[in-house]
């Protein structure tokens, strides 16, 4: 059950009077920065991540502008107070139905997770999730292969046999750079590789 100080803002009769050496108290105006995204308002935070002492913990946000409320892992680092003591509209009523959506949500997340790992043991198909997805669930992490071209720079000395330089930069073209290249590798084919645009330098006499 939560009580209020003379501050406004709120203990809880199942957690120390300092509710955390790091993450605020109940009823704080907060801002939670992660990802590029800066989310407001007004927290709540799961008593019981704080004696397990995680590195993240579950909480719940009041929104500061118009929008749903917001629950999710954070770490201590994300957070910023921005007001340490509650609003006036704050009651006990309001922390105690954050607090039973934050321990929904995390009840929630820890099924999902629980059904990932049995999905897993038991080899099931994509069917599994299709049917998260149908219900509005997270469907398993799956690995995904992007196509896609890479070009590499590659310092390289072309053989070209001439009698004269500038016969040899004439005769310099694009197979006798795959075979160097290919001379290089052991083959072009076996890595995947193809030659496109090259830059020759300037041209250098061998000596024997």
């Amino acid at each position: 059950m939560n009580n209020f100080d003379a501050a406004g803002s709120t203990a809880t009769d199942t957690a120390p009077a300092d509710l955390s050496a790091d993450y605020p108290a109940d009823g704080c105006l907060v801002a939670i920065a992660e990802g590029g995204t800066v989310r407001r308002g007004w927290i709540v935070v799961e008593r019981d991540d704080l004696e397990a002492a995680s590195e993240t913990v579950w909480v719940a946000l009041t929104p500061f502008e118009p929008g749903p409320l917001w629950t999710g892992r954070v770490a201590c680092e994300a957070i910023t107070v921005e007001q340490d003591t509650a609003p006036e509209w704050w009651c006990e009523q309001v922390a105690n139905l954050m607090q039973a959506l934050v321990r929904a949500d995390h009840a929630s997340a820890a099924l999902v997770e629980d059904a990932h790992r049995w999905a897993d043991e038991n080899s099931l198909c994509g069917v599994f999730d299709s049917f998260m997805r149908e219900h509005a669930l997270p469907p398993r992490r799956r690995e995904y292969h992007a196509p896609t071209t890479v070009t590499l720079t590659l310092d390289l000395s072309v053989p070209v046999v001439a009698r004269y330089g500038e016969d040899a930069q004439a005769l310099l073209n694009q197979n006798l750079v795959e075979q160097a290249v290919r001379q290089r590798f052991g083959g072009l084919r076996r890595y995947g590789l193809t030659i496109g645009d090259y830059t020759a330098g300037e041209l250098q006499e061998s000596i024997s």
